[in-house]
C-alpha cells in the first residue's frame, strides 16, 4: 500500500450563534470538505481569550447556546475525516493585553522596554499548566483526534525584544549571574540567554505533549514558519521538537508573506529544506495560504502550489483557509462559484482516508 496523501483545511469559526441555523452550517461545510477529498480538519477552538467550544478555562465562549466542534466531531468522524483542533498559544491580544492577560497581568511578556504586551510568557509556569490544561479539557471532553498548536513562540520583534520581566530577568541572573538587560546582541552570555528563551517554548511544547500523548492514537502537530531564522528571533526550534518526539506531525508554512502571489520556485526549495531537516521523522503537511498578509493567491496558483509540493515529496498539504476557498459563502465566492475551491478540487480527484499516525 502506498503513501496516503494528507490534505488539510485549517477552518475559523464564522458559523451563526443562532443554535439550529449553526449546526446547519457547520454540517454543509463538513459535507463540502469531505466532496472535496480532504481527509482532516483543523478548527480553530482557542484564539486569544476566546474559545469556540465549552470551556471552563478559556475566559470567552464565543457561542455559547451550542458547541461547534462537538458538531464537527460527529460530522467529520462520520465522513472518515480526522479532527485535530488548533489552539493559538501564548499569543493574546497582540500589543494589548487579551481579557485572559487582564486577569493574569503578571502572565504577560515585558519588551525590553518596559511594555506588557499581549503575549504571556511561556518561562513562568502558570503559562505552561494554562495551555496543558487546555490541551487536558480538549482531549478529555472530546473525541478528536489530536491537537494542533499554532503561534508557540516569540512574538516578532515589531513587539520589541521580550520577555525581560522580572521573573525572567532573575530566574537567568540566578542561573548565569548576569540581568539579561544588561546584555548586547553577541557574545556568549547573550547566546546563552537566546538558549534560555527558547527552552522555555521547548519546555512549554513538550509539557502539552505528554499531556496529549497520554490519550491513545492523539497525536500533536504543530504550525511553524519556513526557515531557522524562526529559531533565533522567535525562539520556536521545531526541528529539536521533532527530534524529541514532541510532535507527530508536522505543518509548516509554505507561504511567503512578503509575495502576493506564489513563488514557486521558492516554494520547491522550501519543500526540499523541510525534506531535508525534517528527514522522514513525522508526516509533513505543508501549510499553503490562499490568502495572508502579502495578499492573496491568484487563480491557478493554489492548483500549481499543491502540485509543486507533491512532486517534491512532501506528505501532503494544509490549505490556509476554509473561509477564503468555500463555494458558496467564502470570501472570494461569486454566485455559488469559487476559484479556489475549484482547484482543490481538481487537485484532490480521489478520497483518501489518512491513518493514524501515533498507536
Amino acid at each position: 500500500m502506498g503513501k496516503v496523501e494528507g490534505r488539510g483545511v485549517w477552518v475559523h469559526a464564522v458559523w451563526s450563534r443562532d443554535p439550529d441555523k449553526g449546526v446547519e452550517e457547520v454540517k454543509e461545510d463538513v459535507q463540502l470538505m469531505a466532496e472535496t477529498n480532504f481527509n482532516f480538519i483543523m478548527p480553530y477552538v482557542k484564539s486569544g481569550s476566546t474559545a469556540n467550544y465549552r470551556s471552563r478555562i478559556v475566559p470567552v465562549l464565543n457561542y455559547e447556546k451550542w458547541d461547534p466542534l462537538e458538531v464537527i466531531v460527529e460530522e467529520a468522524h462520520r465522513m472518515g475525516l480526522k479532527v485535530y483542533p488548533v489552539t493559538c498559544t501564548l499569543a493574546d491580544g497582540g500589543f494589548r493585553l487579551g481579557e485572559n492577560l487582564k486577569r493574569h497581568p503578571d502572565w504577560a511578556m515585558v519588551t525590553k522596554d518596559g511594555r506588557r504586551i499581549g503575549w504571556a510568557d511561556p518561562g513562568k509556569p502558570e503559562v505552561k499548566e494554562y495551555e496543558v490544561s487546555i490541551a487536558r479539557e480538549i482531549l478529555g471532553n472530546y473525541d478528536v483526534d489530536g491537537l494542533i498548536l499554532d503561534y508557540p513562540r516569540f512574538p516578532e520583534r515589531d513587539y520589541g525584544e521580550t520577555c525581560y520581566c522580572e521573573y525572567c530577568r532573575k530566574r537567568f541572573e540566578e542561573e548565569y549571574g548576569v540581568d539579561p538587560k544588561t546584555l548586547g546582541v553577541k557574545g556568549e552570555l547573550a547566546e546563552k540567554w537566546d538558549d534560555w528563551r527558547r527552552k522555555q517554548v521547548t519546555d512549554m511544547v513538550k509539557e502539552i505533549s505528554v499531556e496529549v500523548h497520554k490519550k491513545t492514537g492523539a497525536i500533536l502537530g504543530a504550525y511553524f514558519y519556513a526557515g531557522l531564522t524562526n529559531r533565533y528571533y522567535l525562539f520556536q526550534d521545531w526541528p529539536a521538537w521533532i527530534k524529541r518526539g514532541y510532535l507527530d506531525i508536522a505543518l509548516p508554512s509554505g507561504s511567503f508573506y512578503e509575495y502576493a502571489s506564489a513563488n514557486m520556485s521558492l516554494l520547491r526549495r522550501t519543500c526540499l529544506y523541510y525534506r531535508r531537516s525534517v528527514g522522514g521523522l513525522v508526516p509533513t503537511y505543508v501549510t499553503i495560504h490562499i490568502t495572508s498578509s502579502g495578499g492573496v493567491l491568484k487563480p491557478g496558483e493554489l492548483y500549481r502550489a499543491i502540485l509543486v509540493v507533491r512532486e517534491s515529496g512532501m506528505d501532503g498539504v494544509s490549505l490556509f483557509d476554509w473561509e477564503s476557498m468555500e463555494p458558496k459563502t467564502g470570501i472570494y465566492s461569486f454566485m455559488g462559484w469559487n476559484p479556489f475551491y475549484a482547484e482543490a478540487r481538481r487537485a484532490f480527484s480521489e478520497k483518501t482516508e489518512l491513518p493514524t499516525v501515533r498507536v
